[in-house]
């Protein structure tokens, strides 16, 4: 049975401070940490663009990437350093 209060909250953002957020695990990270993270090439070391937002319409994630020139389409995530702040992505062939 849903609740008057849980019909208020449909469709609605629910934002939760830094403080407020539980310990992920190892390797896992909030959306909010990967946005906005420089894009390179895992190959070349060259710059690609910005992870500028991450849709989930449901078995995978796509990871939006603006990049710097051109389009940059199919990839895998293969390495993310949040302390250098780079997600360094390898081209699929």
């Amino acid at each position: 049975m849903i609740s008057m209060k849980q019909i208020e909250l449909l469709n609605k953002n629910l934002y939760v401070s830094d403080e407020d957020q539980t310990d992920l695990p190892k390797g896992s990270y909030y959306i909010h940490q990967l946005i906005g993270l420089d894009v390179f090439d895992y190959e070349t070391k060259t710059k690609i663009g910005i992870l500028t937002d991450i849709e989930m319409p449901g078995a995978n994630d796509i990871w939006e990437i603006t990049p710097n020139k051109g389009k940059y389409f199919g990839y895998l995530i293969f390495h993310l350093s949040l302390s250098k702040l780079i997600l360094s992505i390898k081209k699929l062939r």
